[in-house]
């Protein structure tokens, strides 16, 4: 049998091998019957029982946190095994920016798995796919970022408010030409003779 003629309990499982030879379990085998023993690793991570209820680890699941990486080879490699994300940061139920959505969730939405505010409009991702606005619209569902630009004329607030235009209003001196093209252009998004002189309400003289 293999067994220590001085130990008539080989493997330490508190059952006597003469017992298990009669059962048919191995009596060289800890966790044969039992599995409970704070010696036997029933799952085979190469963690005992008493050390996976010291990690808080599961006895009988090999990797606990379900990255790819077992329980034993993380704790020898000083990563945490209840952590997805540690060492990986690329397994789809991971969420490395802790933003509430994992890495597939933001790969559907189009969102950075990386930067927990992908429109940087100071909401996080996670909160805007559950209140239904777009976590990559910095516009929404704010207007008043400064790097927002709520009426498309190509400024931002922030560059609204030093020229001095309407944020709200693409073309501030209606002269039919957007304050972002005029303000490239180099003229003033604010006089409607610049650099049109036919608007109907322009008074050239």
């Amino acid at each position: 049998a293999g067994t220590d003629p001085n130990n008539p309990d080989s493997d330490g499982d508190g059952i006597q091998d003469g017992q298990e030879v009669t059962d048919g379990t191995n009596p060289l085998d800890i966790c044969d019957p039992l599995q409970t023993a704070d010696n036997c690793d029933p799952d085979g991570d190469g963690l005992t029982n008493a050390e996976e209820t010291s990690a808080g680890t599961d006895p009988n699941n090999a990797d606990s946190d379900g990255d790819g990486i077992n329980d034993g080879q993380e704790m020898t490699d000083g990563t945490d095994p209840l952590d997805i994300c540690d060492p990986l940061q690329t397994a789809d139920n991971c969420d490395p920016d802790g933003d509430g959505l994992t890495n597939a969730e933001e790969a559907a939405a189009g969102t950075d798995p990386n930067n927990a505010d992908s429109d940087g409009d100071g909401i996080q991702d996670g909160q805007e796919v559950a209140d239904g606005t777009d976590p990559l619209d910095i516009c929404d569902p704010l207007q008043t970022a400064d790097n927002c630009d709520p009426d498309a004329d190509g400024l931002t607030n922030a560059e609204e408010t030093t020229a001095g235009t309407d944020p709200n209003n693409a073309d501030s001196d209606g002269d039919g030409i957007n304050d972002g093209q005029e303000m490239t252009d180099g003229t003033n998004p604010l006089d409607i003779c610049d650099p049109l002189q036919t608007a109907d309400n322009c008074d050239p003289d």
